[in-house]
């Protein structure tokens, strides 16, 4: 995993909960330099879940839910990355997800991103499908959800079978009917 995940981790949780809450997390684990390019272990991000749950008393999978939802909604992600999100809905954003990957890891050594397939199965609805072997699917489904919050719009998600490894697939319901039906 890149660094700048750990470096929305860290903005993440001193907005949501508390800089001594990071602190505390960053010295359990031993206070490793995070530098945005940098190459870390995915299990440091789970374990980095799973101490902040300790401290506010939720579970791991809680945290990195939560984290999934924010991530888009990022000041330093908006910062960083602004140029990807201009776009005029939240349809439009998640249909250029795959590019957005490919084109910002192309120039990062041992980047590994999750790749998506998409099926725009109707004007207010989007099946998509997200690969990776880190198995996030829930946290592709929070993401979805705070690319809806970014883009100030409600959505409904409704997991659905995958027979291929490593893949979540789900169908986007976008709620705001005036922005997709004409």
């Amino acid at each position: 995993m890149k660094g700048i995940i750990f470096v929305i981790f860290k903005e993440f949780v001193e907005s949501k909960y508390s800089k001594d809450v990071y602190g505390k997390v960053i010295n359990e684990l031993g206070n490793p330099a995070i530098v945005e390019t940098g190459d870390y272990d995915d299990a440091v991000a789970i374990k980095a879940c799973e101490l902040v749950g300790k401290q506010v008393n939720k579970s791991a999978m809680d945290i990195l839910n939560e984290y999934g939802r924010y991530f888009p909604v990022s000041p330093k992600v908006n910062a960083v990355y602004k140029i990807y999100f201009f776009k005029k809905n939240a349809k439009e954003f998640l249909l250029n997800m795959d590019y957005v990957h490919e084109t910002i890891t192309k120039t990062i050594s041992n980047a590994k991103p999750p790749r998506f397939k998409y099926e725009n199965t109707a004007p207010d609805k989007l099946e998509m499908t997200y690969t990776s072997p880190r198995n996030l699917g829930k946290f592709f489904e929070n993401l979805v959800l705070g690319v809806a919050d970014k883009y100030n719009e409600k959505v409904s998600i409704k997991p659905l079978a995958s027979s291929e490894p490593n893949t979540h697939k789900i169908e986007i319901t976008f709620l705001n009917k005036e922005k997709y039906v004409k």
